[in-house]
Parts: C-alpha cells; structure tokens; sequence
C-alpha cells in the first residue's frame, strides 16, 4: 500500500448540499502505479480474444443475413 496521509471529508451535509461539518480522515495515497499495475496493464492476448470474437460475430451475422436475403429473394 502506498502511503497514509490525512484528507478532509464531509461527515454532515445541509439540505442544501452544503458541507456543515468536515472531519479529517486517514486514507491511503495511491501513488505508486505498481499496486495498480494487475488491474491497467493491457494484454494482448485478452485484447485479440475480443477483438477476434466481435469479427467472428459481425461475419457470421453478415453471412446469416446474406442467407434470409437469399432466401426471401427465392420464395418470391
């Protein structure tokens, strides 16, 4: 984890919205990409498993399209 500092927050809002009461709060700063690093790295391979899975799917709607067309065009 990165390191802990203190942030301000609202603990008691009007009902206008307005900050009535702020209290300090011990968070964690994230600073450091590497804690983050699972979740932001891009993978290839999970990118051509999309990608390869969409063309699949936009071929196969085409070709099932071509194949009602075809078929409407035969009855008549």
């Amino acid at each position: 984890m990165g390191p802990q500092v203190y942030v301000q927050v609202c603990s008691t809002f009007d009902q206008s919205g307005q900050c009535v009461q702020a209290a300090w709060q011990l968070a964690y700063l994230a600073s450091d990409s590497t804690e983050f690093e699972a979740f932001t790295a891009f993978d290839p391979q999970t990118f051509w498993l999309g990608f390869g899975s969409t063309v699949t799917c936009f071929f196969v709607g085409f070709g099932v399209g071509l194949l009602a067309a075809l078929l409407r065009k035969m009855r008549g």
